[in-house]
Formats: structure tokens, C-alpha cells, sequence
């Protein structure tokens, strides 16, 4: 299989699993937003329930309230208690009345109404000894059994309520933990094949090109990607504000398919191209090739230079007194340069050579961010932000060409471009924990100098390796 081909089915793979993984998410997400509406809907029945089970008790409360007052004649406490009994009483009817509107499961719904008959005549016996109290103290006493039997009933079948409304709720709570594991494993997946897709593209994109070609190549392959991830991903945002988020998932997985499948219906008449041929026997010597340990360590050295220059880029434009209206624009002049950068330094690398693209790109980088430090108006903020795009990132392309050279047997490509995006991995990881701490001790605008150094520090392995070639040539 030619590499056109290979390119082709990577991307097709990816889109198949950018398909798979909206669908999952799609089905996660409704499953989930279903077992949330259950949950919230046996919630409000147990707050209603539990409600209801404190006026059971204050009607119990009202009723002892009268006889207490039967016994020591005083018939305004009589009274207070029988209002406190309507209000309690009334009370207990809403709830109850509240959790038979629920859209609560059958066999809870049936429990729910088992409990009107025990109350009503739990509420009919409160009223009928409070008013004794008033008319026939003396007989008040005989008629608190009766009453306290039509406690205890009401008290039975609202534990039976309780327990199933408990058991609903139970099982509510772990079929959505079941599927918040199932989301946060298709997240592990979704991430674990997003840090394969790079390195393999870019494995693809070397083994395929000749050394006159392969800038160019690297630059157009990584502009494209920004594309996506800028572009789409704005697009995507509005999506959502006007379709919703699930419509909107689901044409963000089938329509990159359908494309993916007339590319390669389009494809199939192309003539094939065979790539190079690589050497017999077993790939190695990788960890022992100075020259790729060099180029990993400038990438590493870069990454903590620009990997997280995005998340600070919009604090300094703040502390520069920028409207926050103003930051999505300038933002986007940092990812523009980005894009361009890419797609103009790959090509400078094929004629004139990828060490001296990449040191001359980190140097003016370093210079750019002290400038971006020191600009205070927001045209030259415009302007330094798109400069600093073009060379922050449009390094990416220049270093794989580096990797690229430094490696003679192409069929450790794989390998070179998975250890090299895991050590930029790292550097992306470390590098906001750094900068922030530096920014909690010397300020925003510290930060853009701390990256300028590193940005010329990034330049020492590969000037290192260079000199090392060049030796070993003499």
C-alpha cells in the first residue's frame, strides 16, 4: 500500500472513530439524561415523603397539644392546636397529592396511593378528639387508641413508601454511575487514539517523502489538522447553540465519515506509487542515536516554550487593559499565525535546510515574546500575536523534519514520532504548573520572558547535534 493510501485509511480510521465515539456518546449522554430526569423526579418524591413524614408527626404533636389542654381547661390552646392540625393536615395532602402527579415507576405509584385511605382517617381521628376537647374533655381519653392505632397504620405504609422510594433511588444513583464509567472509559479511548493519531500521521507522512519534500509535506499535514481543531471546532460551538448538543454530535461523526468515503471512492482511480524500500532484518538503534535524542530534547525544550503560550496569551491581553470582547479576535491572530506559520516554515525547511528554519524560528520567537511582554497597544499586540502564531507552532513541522532526518531507518518512524510527541506531552503537562507559579510570583508578563528563554535554550541540542555531524563527517 502506497503512503497516499495509507494517509487515507489513517484519516479514514479516524473519522470512523470520531464517528464511533459521537455515537457512543450520543447513547451515553441520552441514557444518561434519562436516568438524571428519574433521579431528580424519586428525589422529589423523597423530599415530598419525608415532608409528609414530619406532619405526621406534628399531627400526633397537635392532637397530644388538645388533650393537654382538655386536661387543664384551657380551651385557647384547644384551638391553637386544632388550627396547627389543618395546616399540618393540609400540608401532608399536598405532598401526598404532588407525589401522585410524578411520573413515579408503577409499583411506587401504587404505594403512593396506598397511603391516601391511612391518612385521611388518620387526619379524621386527630380532628374527631380535638374537637371533643372542646365539647366532651372527659371523653378525650378513651379515644386516643383509636387514634394512636390510626398512627401506626399510616406509619406502616409509609415506611413501605419510604423503602421503595429508597430502593428506586438506589438503583437510579448506580445506573448512572455505571454509565459515567462507561463515559470516562470512552474518554481514555478517545484520548489514547487522538496521541496515536499524530505520531502515526506523521510516521506516514516521513516514510512517504524524500528529503527535498518532506517540510512542505509536514507543514500542509499539520495546517490541516488546525483546521479541524480551530475552524470545525467554532463552527461545532455554534452548532450546538442552534441544534443542541446531541443533533449536533451525531452530524459531527457521520458527516467527517461520508467525506471520508467518497475521498476514497475518488482515490481509487489514482495510480499507485510505491514508497521507499526500506532495509532487510530488525529495526534498531534508536535509543542509542544521539542525533534523535538531540532532536527530541529541542522538541521538549520548545514544548515548554509554546505549548501553553494560548492559556496566558489572553491574561496579558487583559493586564494590557484589552476588552474581553476583544479577546476572542486576538486569539484567533495567535491561531492564524499558527496555521500560516506551519504551511510557510515547512516549505523554508526543504530549501534551506530544517536546523537552521528551526533556529532561526526559536530565536525570533524568544525576541517576539519579550516584544509581546513589553507591547502596551493593541495594534502591536495584533501584530506580535500573529508573528508569534507563525513561529510558536510553525516549529512543529520543522522539528519532525529534524526527527525525520535523524533516523535512517525508516521503519523506526513509529517509534521516533510516538517517544518524541511523548516527551512534548510532558513538556505540555509541566509547563502550566511551572508558568503558574510563576506567575503567583513575578506576574503575568514574566511569564513571556521565562518562555524566551527556553525558546533559545531549545536551540542548544540542535545546534549540538550539528556540530556533532559535522565532526563525525571530517
Amino acid at each position: 500500500m502506497t503512503v497516499k493510501y495509507k494517509l487515507l485509511a489513517l484519516a479514514g480510521a479516524g473519522l470512523v472513530g470520531a464517528l464511533l465515539i459521537s455515537g457512543v456518546g450520543f447513547y451515553v449522554q441520552d441514557r444518561a439524561a434519562t436516568e438524571r430526569a428519574k433521579q431528580a423526579v424519586v428525589e422529589t418524591a423523597l423530599r415530598n415523603h419525608v415532608d409528609g413524614d414530619m406532619m405526621h408527626d406534628a399531627i400526633r404533636a397537635d392532637v397530644l397539644a388538645a388533650i393537654l389542654g382538655a386536661r387543664n381547661d384551657d380551651p385557647e390552646a384547644i384551638r391553637d392546636a386544632q388550627e396547627e392540625l389543618e395546616v399540618h393536615a393540609a400540608r401532608f395532602r399536598r405532598n401526598l397529592r404532588e407525589n401522585a402527579s410524578l411520573p413515579l415507576e408503577p409499583e411506587v405509584a401504587k404505594r403512593v396511593s396506598d397511603v391516601t385511605p391511612a391518612l385521611e382517617n388518620y387526619i379524621a381521628s386527630g380532628q374527631a378528639i380535638t374537637r371533643l376537647a372542646l365539647d366532651s374533655p372527659a371523653e378525650v381519653e378513651h379515644r386516643l387508641p383509636t387514634f394512636l392505632q390510626a398512627f401506626g397504620e399510616l406509619e406502616d405504609v409509609g415506611e413501605v413508601l419510604s423503602t421503595e422510594l429508597e430502593t428506586v433511588a438506589d438503583s437510579t444513583h448506580g445506573r448512572l454511575a455505571a454509565i459515567e464509567a462507561r463515559s470516562r472509559r470512552l474518554q481514555i479511548g478517545a484520548l489514547v487514539g487522538f496521541g496515536l493519531f499524530h505520531p502515526v500521521g506523521f510516521a506516514m507522512v516521513a516514510h512517504g517523502s524524500g528529503p527535498e519534500e518532506l517540510g512542505r509535506r509536514m507543514g500542509g499535514f499539520t495546517a490541516v489538522g488546525d483546521i479541524g481543531r480551530v475552524g470545525v471546532a467554532a463552527c461545532v460551538t455554534l452548532l450546538v447553540a442552534l441544534a443542541g448538543w446531541r443533533r449536533t454530535a451525531l452530524a459531527y461523526g457521520c458527516v467527517p465519515a461520508v467525506l471520508a468515503l467518497g475521498l476514497y471512492a475518488a482515490s481509487r482511480g489514482s495510480p499507485a506509487r510505491s514508497g521507499p524500500e526500506e532495509s532487510g532484518g530488525k529495526a534498531r538503534g534508536l535509543r542509542r542515536n544521539r542525533r534523535f535524542l538531540l532532536a527530541t530534547a529541542s522538541g521538549f525544550i520548545d514544548a515548554l516554550a509554546s505549548s501553553s503560550l494560548f492559556v496566558f496569551i489572553p491574561f496579558l491581553y487583559i493586564h494590557r487593559g484589552a476588552s474581553t470582547a476583544l479577546l476572542g479576535s486576538l486569539s484567533g491572530a495567535f491561531f492564524v499565525g499558527n496555521m500560516l506559520g506551519k504551511v510557510v516554515l515547512g516549505r523554508i525547511a526543504d530549501r534551506l535546510g530544517s536546523r537552521k528554519v528551526f533556529v532561526l524560528s526559536e530565536l525570533l520567537m524568544a525576541g517576539l515574546l519579550v516584544a509581546l511582554g513589553a507591547a502596551k497597544s493593541l495594534p502591536a499586540l495584533v501584530v506580535v500575536s500573529v508573528l508569534l502564531g507563525a513561529v510558536t507552532k510553525g516549529t512543529v513541522p520543522v522539528l519532525n523534519t529534524i526527527i525525520a532526518a535523524s533516523v535512517p531507518d525508516r521503519r523506526l518512524f513509529d517509534k521516533a514520532f510516538g517517544a518524541g510527541a511523548f516527551a512534548n506531552g510532558v513538556a505540555a503537562a509541566a509547563a502550566p504548573l511551572l508558568f503558574g507559579w510563576v506567575i503567583d510570583e513575578r506576574g503575568i508578563v514574566a511569564v513571556f520572558g521565562v518562555c524566551a528563554a527556553f525558546a533559545v535554550a531549545a536551540v542548544v541540542p540542535v545546534a549540538v547535534g550539528a556540530l556533532l555531524e559535522r565532526r563525525a563527517a571530517a
